[in-house]
C-alpha cells in the first residue's frame, strides 16, 4: 500500500484541475478567475492531506526553513514524480475542458497553472533563495 500513497495526496493534478474549472467558469472575467484559481491552491492546502513522499528530500525537524533536497539517483526518481504528476494534470485539463471547445485550450491551462503558481515559487524561497531565475 506504501506504493499507492499519491493516490491520497494533494498532488500537482489536483490543483490544476481544481484550477482549470475555476477559470473554465468564469472564463468571461480573466481577472477574476485567475485570482481564484491562484487562490484555491491555499483553499486546497488547508484541507488536511498527505503529500506524496520525495525520497531526495532531508528534513530538518528543529528549523524547516533548513530543508534541502539532495542530488542523488532518488532526486531524478523524484524529478520523474513530479513530472509524471504535472503530466496527469495537463492532460487530464486538456480532456476535461477542451474537448468540446479546443480553440479555448488556453483558459483552462492559465487555470492550471496559476492554481500550481504557488509551489513553484515556494520551492525557490525555502531556503531563502528568492531569486527566480
Amino acid at each position: 500500500m506504501k506504493n499507492l500513497d499519491i493516490l491520497s495526496s494533494m498532488t500537482l493534478t489536483t490543483h490544476a484541475v481544481v484550477g482549470a474549472a475555476d477559470c473554465h467558469k468564469h472564463a468571461d472575467h480573466p481577472v477574476i478567475a485567475s485570482t481564484l484559481a491562484f487562490a484555491s491552491h491555499f483553499v486546497l492546502d488547508a484541507i488536511p492531506h498527505w503529500d506524496y513522499k520525495l525520497s531526495s528530500q532531508k528534513t530538518d525537524n528543529v528549523n524547516r526553513l533548513n530543508d534541502d533536497m539532495i542530488i542523488d539517483r532518488n532526486f531524478f526518481i523524484d524529478l520523474l514524480k513530479i513530472g509524471i504528476d504535472m503530466s496527469c494534470g495537463i492532460l487530464l485539463v486538456l480532456f476535461l475542458f477542451t474537448l468540446y471547445n479546443p480553440h479555448l485550450f488556453w483558459i483552462p491551462m492559465a487555470g492550471a497553472a496559476g492554481a500550481r503558481f504557488s509551489d513553484a515559487c515556494s520551492s525557490h524561497t525555502l531556503n531563502g533563495d528568492t531569486n527566480l531565475s
